[in-house]
């Protein structure tokens, strides 16, 4: 791989030109996929992943698990702010307001996130989270699995040492080196600013 050409962004909305499940977004497949966030029409990447089947049902499988309380929701009121702290240039602290809900255990669900239900304000920010989602693909077709995985954890590195390290919320790389993949471009269409993840060569 010597280019990573990411395509999108594509939305939860239905009505849009970009919705991630027409095709021919629907049909792309094998490869890494970015769930981001939008904040002053600049992105940043919120989760990065692969997968080496259809992208449209590693995603669904996300969005499956933020709805039945498996996974940690984050505050969009907390990602605003974090996005925001890369343009002022203050640090952001970890704070309790990060998560709007964590799983405790495998019974969270009915003791935890069901009763969330009760509060308009949590299905409220829920939505919000779930609907400013943004997501860029790249279909690696020719690629070997480790080959997809070193690139995801490469990636990850990269948010990790940027401006978007307050953002990121997916697991922290695992190798602190990949001067094996320093010479690979990963490159979004023109009009797209991608805080930490755009390497040019």
């Amino acid at each position: 791989m010597q280019k990573v050409v990411f395509k999108g962004p594509f939305l939860l909305d239905k009505t849009s030109d970009n919705f991630l499940y027409k095709e021919p977004q629907s049909n792309y497949r094998h490869g890494i996929y970015i769930m981001a966030w939008k904040y002053q029409g600049k992105y940043y990447p919120y989760y990065i992943g692969m997968t080496e089947k259809y992208f449209t049902n590693r995603i669904a499988t996300h969005l499956r698990n933020y709805l039945s309380g498996s996974y940690y929701i984050c505050s969009p009121n907390y990602l605003n702010k974090a996005c925001e702290s890369t343009h002022k240039g203050y640090h952001l602290r970890e704070a309790e307001e990060k998560y709007l809900y964590g799983p405790l255990n495998e019974n969270s669900f009915f003791s935890s996130f069901l009763p969330c239900f009760k509060d308009d304000n949590f299905i409220f920010e829920l939505r919000s989270f779930i609907f400013n989602l943004e997501f860029f693909l790249a279909p690696l077709p020719e690629a070997e699995k480790d080959e997809i995985l070193a690139l995801e954890d490469y990636l990850s590195y990269l948010a990790y040492n940027s401006e978007a390290q307050y953002v990121i919320d997916s697991p922290k790389p695992k190798r602190e080196s990949h001067e094996e993949l320093g010479n690979i471009e990963v490159e979004f269409n023109s009009n797209i600013t991608f805080i930490g993840l755009q390497v040019k060569k």
